[in-house]
């Protein structure tokens, strides 16, 4: 039976706690470095200087995002790695498993011959990850409203793979969804699976009677002449990457509560999200490269 490689788990946050918890389960031998540790909780090993973890390791796992600044490592320690060290310490007997792969990032590993695997561009990851990440915006527009989801109108924008799942969720929760789609296909998929659909031109009759707008479109798709449209009480909750798709001055100007709520898997279900980046990272190592998922 081979030797199974060693994993160095590297910055981070409580996800890769929990990833490092998960992939250590499975007989590979695991070491951390800069992963912030809580009172409480232990890493599968002690962290250990960077150098010496990439020394020590042939498999790199870094956060989800590899970076929130463009400068160092994502983490919630105290001490951060710049992107530049991590570079420096890069070897040929490495293969790097992240979140994203920055740019600069590619190309040292393009020049040493290492091999990358980026978990957001991922099929299987984004369906795994969306749960937690459904789940978190169910939370959110719950805290915000002075009313329940069951019974309410809930309008989805957006049919990808979040919205697929927000959208089911929510259903099970009693509520009443209504998914805007960009193409009619999509809202055809939607209408099968037994949800209210439209498309973006219609969106505008749809809003009136919405108590909760979710936004999973990572484009300016909701703005000041659709918040207009929303009751008074109305709660939006944008979880698209980046920017979000909502125009939040306008919606601070039309009195509508609305919130951008990035990062939420790690937020409010890290160790459900740690689950997925370990399974992903897993069926890479065990040699299953193909991403096939819908």
């Amino acid at each position: 039976m081979d030797k199974k490689p060693k994993i160095a788990i590297i910055g981070g946050d409580a996800r890769q706690l929990f990833a490092a918890q998960t992939i250590a389960t499975q007989g590979y031998p695991v070491v951390c470095s800069h992963l912030a540790v809580r009172e409480g909780e232990k890493s599968a090993q002690s962290n250990l200087p960077l150098d010496t973890a990439m020394r020590q390791a042939k498999i790199l796992l870094c956060p989800v995002p590899f970076s929130r600044d463009g400068v160092t490592i994502q983490s919630d320690g105290d001490r951060k790695i710049t992107i530049e060290t991590f570079c420096g310490l890069l070897q040929k007997k490495h293969t790097l498993i992240a979140g994203d792969i920055p740019e600069v990032v590619q190309k040292r590993c393009e020049a040493l011959n290492i091999q990358t695997h980026a978990l957001l561009e991922r099929g299987d990851f984004a369906l795994l990850n969306a749960i937690p990440t459904a789940e978190g915006a169910v939370l959110e527009a719950i805290r915000l409203s002075p009313q329940s989801i069951h019974l309410s109108h809930c309008v989805v924008l957006g049919y990808g793979r979040c919205g697929r799942v927000l959208a089911q969720k929510l259903r099970g929760l009693g509520a009443i969804v209504t998914i805007v789609a960009r193409q009619w296909k999509t809202a055809a998929i939607a209408i099968s699976d037994g949800f209210q659909a439209i498309t973006f031109e219609a969106l505008p009759l749809a809003l009136p009677s919405a108590g909760f707008v979710f936004n999973t479109v990572p484009a300016q798709v909701f703005g000041e002449e659709h918040l207009r449209k929303l009751p008074p009480f109305a709660v939006v909750v944008d979880i698209a990457s980046g920017a979000g798709g909502v125009d939040f001055d306008a919606a601070m100007r039309a009195g509508i509560s609305a919130a951008l709520c990035p990062g939420l898997p790690g937020k409010t279900a890290p160790m459900a999200a740690g689950a997925a980046i370990a399974q992903v990272t897993l069926h890479l190592l065990e040699g299953g490269g193909a991403d096939d998922s819908a």
